[in-house]
């Protein structure tokens, strides 16, 4: 049986029980662990955790050729570098650098994130004011297309001075970093600056935590300040400290963690259970995880809430217990009907535990003396379920915004759409001005669309209504909604005013799309919508309107038919995700020849992302990212594929990579195409589809001419070889299908099948 540990932060109180509460002590441990796999030879410290990856510093030698890199062997600088976090939180993915743009041949960390992981705040060398020493100053950089921008530098009024150490809390728009201005008082202190429209406010020294040794790392959680500090009383270097925001008792030891080496650089997860910092205990600076405690001995009551995290439902005539130390139960109450528990004269002079006993992963929250929810605690480690079961709460018109485009920290939803014809594929609605209209049916908020029909309003509030309203028209205007990663999620069609309706959903309709009073108008959507185009190479301004395009899945099954328009533009919705699309055009009796069609597909901004030719099989194939097609070939020529290539497939796909630039196969992987001719040779009725893919470095139109080249390489090496080129299918798809967004070598590949 499950149990949910509740272990008491704060002890408030519910309106609805009329109680107050007197806070009696607060205690943090916490427990170190083992050093983590991603450690190094070198100095690796200043971890932090975003989107299930880590980021970290580290003076290791980069792992790419890069300009200035002799420079790196001499000085050994400091750079940003990540790796993905496996379920063992002790074990990492590949370790690559963040990115070569943040100044990969300049000292550059330690770092921080905003909440949603698109911005990085760092430190960096530099000049000083003067120009006669260096200095580390602090710089942002934005995520903008999956690419981090040109790095800033901040303008926080300590030019002259060192300033490093960042911690953002980005919902509060507060930066606390480290500086050793004179004005200090003494060594390093711990300032706090805010922003306000483009400014940041004149540095805050925190004379409550600073002393006149080196107060460093901050990082807030939960109102609690964390830093290190080698000041007196402590173990020996630098060790860790905390201080609850606003309260007078003074700066605790973080016990059980501290050592006589330097101990520094602290994560703490948002369950406030788990987290990672860095020590030079092994004799260099390393990151190790560690577990965390928090406990508060209170008064005499305790009033809060259960909810459930997975299934819907009140939390009612759920039993729970206060237990002490000893596993005594000292309580025991019921859940009322909505979850609601209370305990009152709870006698001070112990520490408790609060106890459900049910199977259900479970989410409880203790309240203060106005009735607010005043701290959180889970079940498990999943944060996902805490921020999905509070949003509930504050659902609104942005109910609709899907959960990867949702800053619940903030209660901020960012709604990214597109208007277009619904008869016309190749027409848009250029400039037109969309509005959302609150309760009041007053404007709130406008922009206009794009060329292909785009738009986005972001930062809106989750707790609030509005209807989306365009100018009164008889186009037959479709609205189609995208989430994070461009999948179309919901679909409205325009109402006679020119408005699309939002309502407010229930969280048990968290999954449901209402349009307006009528539930007959209710959907449920996740698909892909496919823009495309044929260009016809012996002729490329042939008018193509009329013809007919089908659209299969792998299985042969028939989805979808739509006619092209005089450009060869179509396009599909409601297409499945996560499958390849096979695209057959009909010729209808025209005297056209198939092999001679190019299909183009492209993005929702007009953007071509592959370039695709007709297979022997007389399909155009488009594939997700990841998708592998089953092959159609017979035992025997498995068995001589494998004899053949041995370990060079995986899973039937066989990669071959290429240098930076360049469309010929890299020499290294020239003896895999010589053993794939083999195979070809010795089986002639086997077919080849390449794939064929670039990195992110050049424009995009750039980068599928080169993935092309590269595809077409392939071919016509075989082809020279005397394989028929009636047997080749070549497919580009440039930038637009990265398989590791910071390790370039993996991405300039080419896809193999044989079917």
């Amino acid at each position: 049986m499950k149990y949910i540990y509740g272990i008491i932060l704060l002890v408030l109180m519910s309106n609805s029980y009329g109680q107050s509460y007197e806070l009696f002590d607060v205690e943090i441990t916490a427990s170190p662990n083992e050093s983590i796999s991603l450690n190094s030879n070198y100095h690796d410290y200043n971890p932090f955790i975003v989107n299930n990856h880590i980021y970290f510093t580290s003076n290791r030698e980069p792992d790419l050729l890069l300009e200035g890199e002799n420079n790196w062997k001499n000085h050994h600088q400091t750079n940003i570098f990540t790796a993905k976090v496996k379920a063992d939180r002790n074990n990492f993915g590949a370790v690559s650098l963040l990115s070569q743009h943040l100044g990969a041949t300049i000292n550059s960390g330690s770092i921080a994130f905003s909440v949603t992981g698109d911005s990085i705040i760092f430190a960096q060398e530099t000049k000083s004011a003067t120009g006669d020493e260096k200095i580390m100053q602090l710089y942002l950089s934005t995520l903008i297309n999956n690419k981090w921008s040109r790095a800033e530098k901040l303008n926080i009024a300590f030019d002259s001075y060192s300033c490093g150490q960042p911690y953002y809390h980005s919902a509060k728009k507060t930066l606390y970093f480290v500086a050793d201005t004179p004005e200090g008082m003494g060594g390093k202190d711990i300032y706090k600056t805010t922003l306000s429209g483009n400014i940041w406010s004149t540095p805050e020294n925190l004379s409550a935590i600073n002393t006149s040794a080196d107060d460093m790392f901050p990082f807030l959680i939960d109102g609690i300040l964390f830093f290190a500090s080698d000041r007196e009383g402590g173990k020996g270097g630098l060790d860790f400290y905390w201080k609850i925001d606003g309260q007078k008792k003074e700066v605790q030891n973080l016990s059980g963690i501290n050592s006589e080496f330097d101990d520094f650089s602290l994560f703490i997860h948002d369950d406030l259970k788990r987290g990672y910092f860095s020590s030079n205990k092994s004799g260099s600076d390393d990151i190790y995880s560690f577990d965390l405690n928090r406990e508060i001995i209170v008064n005499n009551e305790i009033a809060g809430n259960f909810s459930f995290m997975q299934i819907e439902g009140s939390a009612s005539n759920i039993k729970v217990q206060v237990v002490n130390s000893d596993e005594f139960v000292l309580y025991e109450t019921i859940t009322d009907k909505d979850g609601n528990f209370l305990f009152q004269e709870l006698d001070a002079d112990g520490n408790y535990t609060l106890r459900a006993l049910t199977e259900e992963e479970l989410l409880m929250r203790l309240y203060n003396k106005e009735g607010d929810v005043a701290a959180t605690f889970l079940s498990n480690e999943k944060k996902d379920f805490l921020f999905r079961q509070l949003g509930n709460e504050n659902s609104g018109t942005m109910s609709l915004i899907p959960e990867d485009m949702i800053d619940l920290a903030l209660n901020q939803g960012h709604l990214s759409a597109q208007l277009i014809y619904e008869d016309d594929p190749g027409r848009y609605p250029v400039n037109l001005k969309v509005e959302l209209i609150d309760e009041n049916d007053k404007m709130q908020f406008e922009t206009l669309t794009d060329k292909q029909g785009n738009f986005d309003f972001k930062e809106l509030s989750m707790s609030d209504n509005y209807l989306l309203k365009i100018a009164e028209s008889d186009e037959d205007y479709l609205l189609l909604i995208y989430d994070l990663k461009g999948n179309v999620v919901a679909q409205l069609k325009k109402g006679e005013d020119g408005v699309f309706n939002y309502r407010k959903l229930n969280p048990a309709n968290q999954n449901k799309l209402v349009l307006g009073p009528d539930d007959d108008l209710a959907f449920e959507y996740t698909s892909q919508t496919i823009s495309g185009y044929f260009e016809y190479d012996n002729n490329k301004t042939l008018n193509r309107e009329g013809l007919k395009v089908d659209v299969f899945n792998t299985s042969g099954e028939l989805i979808s038919a739509a006619p092209t328009n005089k450009e060869g533009q179509f396009r599909f919705r409601d297409l499945p995700l996560n499958s390849s699309l096979l695209f057959k055009l009909r010729d209808d009796g025209a005297s056209f020849i198939m092999d001679d069609f190019t299909l183009y597909i492209f993005d929702r901004g007009g953007k071509k992302i592959a370039e695709l030719k007709i297979g022997a099989d007389g399909f155009f194939t488009f594939k997700p990212l990841g998708y592998e097609t089953a092959n159609n070939l017979s035992s025997v020529e498995e068995d001589n594929l494998q004899f053949i290539l041995g370990d060079n497939t995986k899973k039937e796909i066989i990669l071959v990579y290429f240098d930076s630039n360049k469309s010929e196969v890299k020499s290294d992987d020239m003896a895999t195409i010589n053993k794939l001719l083999k195979v070809l040779q010795s089986n002639e009725r086997i077919n080849v589809e390449i794939s064929a893919y670039a990195d992110a470095q050049a424009n995009d139109e750039y980068n599928l001419a080169l993935s092309s080249k590269r595809g077409h390489w392939i071919a016509d090496y075989l082809i020279k070889k005397g394989i028929d080129k009636k047997r080749f299918a070549i497919n580009a798809y440039g930038e637009s299908k990265l398989v590791d967004e910071y390790n370039d070598a993996l991405n300039r590949r080419a896809e193999i099948r044989l079917f």
